[in-house]
């Protein structure tokens, strides 16, 4: 809650101890750990708490897979960590710390490039659960000169097929709607395809795999 991830909001404050003492209180949530390394101890706001790839560790354990994958890309996302901190943190935890296959899972299928927000790591799963080849995140467009068009959320280049997470947030000003108006009309001009996916969509994530698949189909006969 401190780090402010995405994926944790509302959930009740949690605490790990290496004490023997587990009182319980309202509201809050104890573990108790064999040991805790200097290392792995920082402020935050003036508060002792444990790094954010330390935390990441603890959350496999407590979190359902989407929402730890929410927090592990969010934290990369704003340069918290790294994924090669959160490699070290998890051997150093041992074979049987809770939720340690699940992180292990999902570090091995991280990219090299981060989400740039919440919509677009759920549209990722969406496409990897939906059994779909993966994409190319981040892909950048340039055009015949060399010149920057786009930077795409998801690509399948070789059918030039576009996956936009299209968030509200992203549209809040009459400047940003219409370049991407202008940066659309652009890659139509070029032969892409773009899909925008909406929070309506990745709610419904069969739904979405399956519109996908289709254009994957059609584009895939044409090239």
């Amino acid at each position: 809650m401190l780090r402010e991830l995405d994926g944790v909001r509302g959930r009740p404050v949690e605490f790990i101890t290496t004490s023997r003492h587990r009182r319980s209180t309202f509201g809050v949530v104890i573990h108790r750990v064999r040991t805790i390394a200097k290392s792995e101890v920082e402020l935050c706001d003036g508060i002792p708490t444990t790094t954010v790839a330390r935390t990441i560790v603890d959350l496999a354990s407590a979190l359902a897979r989407t929402d730890l994958e929410m927090a592990l890309e969010s934290a990369i996302r704003r340069r918290m960590t790294t994924k090669s901190e959160l490699e070290t943190a998890l051997s150093g935890v041992g074979p049987t710390h809770p939720g340690r296959a699940i992180l292990r899972s999902l570090l091995l299928e991280l990219a090299g490039t981060h989400t740039e927000s919440s919509l677009e790591t759920l549209t990722w799963r969406a496409l990897l659960t939906g059994h779909l080849p993966a994409p190319v995140r981040q892909y950048v467009v340039r055009d015949d000169d060399g010149n920057f068009i786009a930077r795409l959320d998801f690509a399948y280049p070789e059918i030039k097929l576009a996956i936009e997470a299209d968030g509200y947030r992203f549209h809040s000003s009459r400047q940003s709607w219409r370049w991407d108006r202008m940066r659309d009309n652009e890659l139509l001009r070029m032969g892409w395809t773009v899909y925008r996916a909406t929070w309506e969509d990745v709610r419904n994530p069969r739904a979405l795999c399956r519109r996908v698949a289709d254009l994957i189909s059609r584009l895939s006969v044409k090239a």
